[in-house]
């Protein structure tokens, strides 16, 4: 492995193993929006290696259940959402051997819709003949029968006929088509409907969309941040860590899971870390500049204040709390042109500007207009999706067709 296990669990396990896709109690009421735009960022960022030993630490003995499992679900989700076929291999061999319940199968066996590979046929075919039993009462927990649901899917959309052989022993509905349509579900909305054949494709479509649409708000709450992921000094003795970190975590979790439910809590909303200010100055300025309105002195300090400014939120909370558009319209372009310079160039920040502005008299509507335009050339490019099944979702952004 050649970065901490530790990082890899908090920063992507963590945001992607979440009792909201997998799990009895998957429609548990919270917000989704967080997830969404981590889980794409992540996914517009992640590197094979990182994929890799998500693999590797899956197959430690050492390692807990949960961690093992959670891992294993992430590494396989990963590469099917990027469509990685150098781990085609170990996602085929996962799906020969792991016979687990249908809340956590559909990590692999929706493998086959991602990729959308006809070759993973056939595995699924060989796990459904080694492990199905037929019983009167359907097991329907168990995850051969998400494999016969994931044929007959396919058969469905693709217009073929490989689940016919095990028509006689199918079942009318249980949990494994729910758990499997909600996976497939979630995938869908993480790729914000991005054509690709590669990756890199995917991942540049989300770079940009993120970059794009999102608010400064989700910006700031530690959504769009590099996770920090450290990797092994040269020379250092890794199987040593490993070992250390394995107990750590085994004996923390397995006193508060007993490995006999899911974890809940600690997976549910991972306490992301907050983009924090580094300085009041410039709110401070324009605080006292709003209380001093009518003195000619003061602008000169503000002036200075803006100028120096370096810290995006003490900018926006200055610009904030000038509710009667107040500030002159040169302390307006020193801050916008500051915030344009260090964070993405979405369409609400050039609504934004153009609305200070417009607020600032005429002589700035061909200014305005033209920003504005900006805005709705970002804008048009994307749509906003409230679908009725899935108002647990909430609202979300995705590339037009």
């Amino acid at each position: 492995m050649g970065y901490y296990p530790g990082d890899l669990f908090n920063h992507y396990v963590q945001a992607f193993f979440k009792r909201g896709v997998f799990g009895m109690k998957a429609y548990d009421v919270y917000d989704k929006m967080p997830f969404i735009l981590r889980g794409r960022y992540l996914l517009s960022t992640v590197n094979d290696k990182v994929i890799e030993d998500l693999f590797l630490l899956a197959e430690q003995k050492e390692a807990s259940l949960w961690e093992s499992r959670g891992t294993l679900i992430t590494a396989c989700w990963l590469s099917g959402l990027l469509k990685k076929r150098c781990f085609l291999p170990k996602i085929i061999q996962v799906i020969k051997e792991k016979d687990e319940a249908v809340f956590y199968s559909s990590a692999w066996l929706g493998a086959l819709f991602l990729y959308d590979d006809e070759a993973l046929i056939t595995p699924i075919q060989h796990f459904i003949d080694k492990h199905f039993q037929a019983t009167k009462s359907y097991r329907y927990h168990k995850s051969y029968y998400q494999a016969m649901y994931c044929l007959q899917l396919w058969d469905k959309q693709k217009h073929s006929n490989y689940a016919q052989k095990y028509a006689p022993f199918f079942p009318s509905a249980s949990a494994h088509s729910k758990t499997l349509l909600r996976f497939l579900e979630v995938s869908k909305i993480l790729r914000a409907n991005i054509t690709f054949d590669h990756s890199a494709t995917l991942q540049t479509g989300l770079k940009t969309l993120l970059a794009e649409t999102t608010t400064l708000s989700a910006y700031f709450d530690g959504l769009l941040v590099q996770p920090k992921i450290r990797s092994y000094a040269e020379g250092m003795h890794r199987q040593q860590h490993f070992d250390l970190y394995c107990m750590q975590f085994k004996q923390k979790y397995q006193e508060k899971t007993a490995q006999v439910v899911a974890p809940s809590e600690f997976l549910l909303d991972h306490p992301y870390d907050k983009i924090k200010r580094s300085t009041h100055q410039f709110e401070h300025a324009v605080r006292t500049y709003l209380h001093t309105y009518r003195s000619q002195i003061y602008p000169i300090e503000l002036k200075k204040a803006a100028l120096l400014a370096q810290d995006s939120i003490d900018i926006l909370a200055g610009l904030e709390i000038d509710l009667a558009y107040q500030l002159p319209i040169e302390i307006i372009d020193i801050c916008y042109q500051k915030l344009l310079q260090v964070l993405p160039h979405s369409f609400y920040l050039y609504e934004a500007y153009a609305l200070a502005l417009l607020m600032r008299g005429n002589q700035h509507d061909k200014r305005a207009k033209a920003l504005y335009k900006n805005a709705q050339q970002i804008r048009a490019k994307y749509e906003w999706i409230e679908e009725d099944d899935y108002l647990w979702w909430g609202r979300y952004v995705q590339v037009k067709n």
